[in-house]
């Protein structure tokens, strides 16, 4: 087969046989097989590595769609009709039950002999047979990204794979819930800044000045919190005597340690070695860049291996009247300000949506009126009601229960 289209890189990445004296050249025999192959590695890889490995683009085609995809590698002639073969595969990729670690999606989907399952009229058997998902391993699984206070390792990586988490921010939406709803089982939440005093999350983090949060926050442990590496030998603020605690960030209960950048960019966000929370002060152009807690709040949870995160209280607007849901004052500089900070996040959020969804990681906005447009809304009680474990069963039997009498498994 001679592809003109293919790089030595791609070759040399799926282990196809490259001829060094032809050049983008492959040696197969079976071509329609390989084809076949190449297309389902191109339909699983991220928008950003088919950059990198095209850098100008498909020779004739406008832009990388999975349709142009097969358009590409010839598995239908141009101008001419799809075989069922085709359709069907192509409908794998847009099942909603399609799982890049499903067994049966990877025989389907990656295997050669998927046209001639679907040639011989057999239909996906997903419908009749139970998903078995195979965990896929974090790609930041042996990165330093969480630490404790000393610098050791702190593996906390994929802890939470799939799960999913609330984020509640200082909007003053958040104020207008009943916070009792993020306390029934199965919830998750991580709260930002100073959310964390009047609300009680599982999570917390705060990317400003550790002083600029209330010791409430820091002295609890029931909150599991993260916070900057260089803050650890620093203090927080004595609400009491009105002056920095003699007690260290290092002391307090549950932290979590991460070092962080301000090196934003969408495509590289993902496979970062630390917490990145936007853009430096000053750009290159001379322009501010803009930071925000909420961009380090997302960036700790895939780290964890949370798989859907939902957004509370993210109302993204300001003003003389309504400015937090907590008790805080603004000065008319600082909402003119944030609302740069807002504008800009917003825009550095949609350029990150595509490459978190290849990652499997989906973010959702509960708020439906907020000033953040670069996710989806979701309905929040739907949302709830999806994750809210059940506990109305009885306990009545567990003890009593031996696997070793009727079927194998462990005692």
């Amino acid at each position: 087969m001679i592809c003109k289209h293919l790089t030595n890189d791609f070759c040399k990445l799926y282990k196809l046989r490259v001829i060094p004296s032809i050049c983008q050249s492959c040696q197969v025999n079976k071509t329609q097989a390989m084809r076949t192959l190449a297309l389902s590695k191109y339909a699983s890889m991220p928008k950003y590595k088919l950059l990198q490995l095209f850098p100008e683009g498909f020779p004739g085609i406008s832009e990388l769609s999975e349709q142009n995809l097969y358009k590409l590698f010839g598995l239908t002639d141009t101008g001419q009709p799809e075989t069922p073969a085709v359709k069907q595969y192509r409908r794998c990729y847009s099942c909603k039950y399609y799982k890049k670690s499903c067994d049966i999606c990877l025989l389907l989907t990656r295997q050669v002999k998927a046209f001639d399952w679907f040639a011989q009229g057999n239909q996906c058997p997903q419908a009749n047979t139970a998903h078995t998902v195979k965990r896929i391993k974090h790609p930041a699984r042996y990165k330093k990204i969480f630490m404790n206070a000393d610098g050791s390792l702190m593996p906390l990586v994929d802890m939470y794979h799939g799960q999913t988490a609330f984020i509640c921010a200082g909007g003053p939406s958040f104020g207008q819930l009943d916070h009792s709803i993020f306390n029934q089982p199965g919830i998750v939440t991580m709260a930002v800044n100073n959310t964390g005093h009047l609300f009680r999350p599982t999570f917390w983090t705060g990317q400003d000045p550790q002083y600029k949060f209330m010791p409430s926050i820091w002295l609890d442990p029931k909150i599991l919190k993260f916070t900057l590496y260089s803050y650890r030998h620093k203090n927080f603020w004595d609400i009491a005597t009105d002056r920095l605690s003699t007690t260290r960030i290092a002391d307090c209960p549950g932290m979590v340690f991460h070092k962080r950048s301000s090196d934003f960019v969408a495509q590289e966000w993902i496979g970062k070695d630390c917490i990145c929370w936007g853009t430096p002060k000053e750009l290159e152009d001379g322009t501010r860049g803009a930071r925000s807690v909420l961009v380090a709040a997302l960036h700790i949870l895939y780290f964890l291996g949370f798989s859907k995160v939902y957004l509370v209280g993210v109302d993204f607007k300001m003003d003389d009247d309504n400015k937090y849901w907590f008790n805080q004052d603004r000065t008319s500089r600082a909402i003119k300000n944030n609302h740069r900070v807002f504008e800009h996040i917003n825009r550095h959020m949609t350029d990150l949506q595509p490459y978190i969804k290849s990652a499997e990681f989906n973010v959702y906005n509960c708020n439906p009126e907020s000033g953040l447009t670069a996710f989806p809304h979701y309905p929040l009680e739907k949302a709830l009601a999806e994750n809210v474990i059940d506990l109305t069963d009885s306990t009545a039997g567990m003890y009593e229960r031996d696997l070793s009498k009727t079927s194998k498994g462990t005692k």
